[in-house]
């Protein structure tokens, strides 16, 4: 009898916490789970298509992580190579398949930081098609991918933290 009292009891208690969530406060958990869920899937995507043998080549001029670029990436002033542009080809089919996953997942539950996404990948494109046609060397294709990341970075955190706002104005408001 007591343990039946006591289950119902915790069941009660967690039915009441439960009611006790605003739909804002669920709204702000779901776009921080949403977030680090396609971050968490789109790495895992960029290290299976970095670590696939066929493009080993291609780490000596880029990293997996724009967070861990060397000096002497950024200051590779070689072009790439024919050999090097058709590995870049079949590289890019692959992180694209893993970038539009990445904002397929992002875009229903917050657009504007897909948005924001979508425009630093165009801008990456323009940057790779400089590499490709060889008019932009390594360093300054991986410089320019770095600049573009390392502005969207700010702009992300910035739009997460006004939606985060607005959503707990509404719950304040009657």
């Amino acid at each position: 009898m007591k343990a039946t009292y006591r289950a119902g009891l915790a069941l009660a208690a967690t039915a009441w916490l439960a009611g006790c969530a605003t739909p804002a406060d669920n709204r702000v958990d779901v776009i921080l789970s949403t977030v680090q869920h396609a971050q968490e899937n789109l790495n895992a995507c960029i290290v299976d298509t970095y670590n696939d043998p066929q493009f080993e080549p291609l780490g000596t001029h880029m990293p997996m992580n724009m967070r861990g670029v060397s000096m002497d990436q950024l200051r590779d002033e070689h072009f790439a190579t024919d050999d090097e542009i058709t590995m870049l080809t079949l590289y890019e089919e692959s992180a694209q398949a893993c970038r539009k996953s990445y904002l397929a997942e992002l875009r229903p539950i917050v657009p504007t930081v897909a948005a924001l996404t979508e425009t630093a990948y165009a801008r990456n494109q323009e940057h790779l098609a400089e590499l490709m046609q060889k008019k932009l060397s390594w360093g300054g294709y991986i410089s320019g991918v770095v600049a573009s990341y390392r502005g969207l970075n700010p702009k992300v955190a910035a739009e997460i933290k006004r939606l985060t706002i607005d959503l707990n104005q509404d719950r304040r408001s009657p």
